[in-house]
């Protein structure tokens, strides 16, 4: 973050660093300085207040992980409306289900990064609506419901609605303040030292909140870059590695893939820039971290959280790496 003060709105992220500096990697290969995704996210915001998008008004988001995603959100909050994200590869059932549930005044998709988000788009009949340097600006109609109450304070402003994986009973939706999304963003690039040397692979489902906030939003805060990927593959994320990527906030999971890719090709990973891997999002097996961290040569950080806490709850220091998975 450049200067002394503290950003405290979630579009200002786009100050995170000076305007030259590199934000945004994209899924195509594109780069994205911190002024471009300024310039990229006013216009959106600009179209879609002309769309009929008010303060306290729900956008969904059915998205793949790509910039299109992340100027989505950034422009809906600089409205002071909702952004509320979708996995595009979620169904029909699912989907409608959040746009019902949420109130959507309307919905946003991004075809370029994900098919499955096209064929939802096809099927509520979306429009163009203009053109980024990122992609087409893909939008359906607007829909007749009720704008929640506004504030001036980004203590009470709601800025994101998060719904919930499910993972104890049908997804809830989980309403988050701009305060409670940049408090876990600055505290989480603080606690890993992330900054502008870094580049943060974005592999997680950006729609879920422990990429969302403690991937996206965190990278920005710091000044850093995002590396967009909107599919999980081994192979895909060591290249990304390869080329210099620095942090990986990922589930378990993925890192025992990429070692049983490894094994199958009897290589070890080539990583020059990587110096922080980090594990959540589900339980961490005892012999899984430590055969990770044998084959990256590097500690296995694990951390808790839950959709209501922004996600953050407790998380591994980088000085005091531990043996065990607490």
């Amino acid at each position: 973050m450049t200067g002394s003060c503290q950003l405290q709105w979630l579009d200002e992220l786009t100050k995170g660093a000076d305007a030259h500096l590199p934000a945004i990697i994209d899924f195509d290969g594109s780069h994205f300085t911190y002024g471009q995704l300024e310039d990229m996210v006013a216009t959106l915001a600009e179209i879609l207040r002309i769309h009929g998008v008010r303060p306290g008004d729900r956008v969904m988001l059915v998205s793949e992980n790509c910039a299109t995603f992340a100027v989505a959100v950034l422009a809906v909050t600089r409205l002071r409306a909702w952004i509320t994200p979708a996995n595009a590869r979620q169904s029909v059932e699912e989907v409608e289900a959040i746009r019902t549930h949420s109130g959507a005044r309307m919905a946003l998709f991004t075809p370029e990064a994900s098919e499955n988000s096209a064929v939802h788009a096809r099927r509520m009949a979306a429009s163009k609506i203009g053109r980024l340097a990122c992609g087409v600006i893909l939008a359906s109609q607007t829909y007749e419901v009720s704008a929640e109450p506004v504030t001036t304070d980004p203590k009470t402003q709601v800025a994101a609605l998060m719904y919930t994986t499910g993972t104890t009973s049908a997804p809830k939706g989980v309403m988050l303040t701009h305060n409670n999304l940049m408090w876990n963003a600055r505290v989480s690039g603080q606690t890993r030292k992330l900054g502008p040397n870094d580049t943060v692979l974005a592999v997680l489902p950006a729609t879920h909140i422990y990429c969302f906030s403690s991937g996206i939003c965190a990278a920005l805060y710091a000044g850093a870059t995002i590396r967009f990927m909107p599919r999980f593959s081994p192979q895909a994320v060591l290249d990304a590695f390869a080329e210099g990527i620095t942090m990986m906030p990922a589930v378990p999971q993925m890192y025992q893939a990429i070692v049983n890719h490894l094994k199958s090709l009897g290589k070890k990973p080539s990583a020059p820039k990587l110096r922080l891997i980090s594990s959540g999002g589900a339980p961490l097996d005892p012999a899984w971290k430590k055969g990770i961290e044998e084959f990256f040569g590097l500690p296995l950080h694990n951390g808790y959280g839950l959709t209501e806490t922004s996600p953050g709850v407790t998380v591994t220091r980088p000085e005091r790496p531990r043996d065990d998975v607490s």
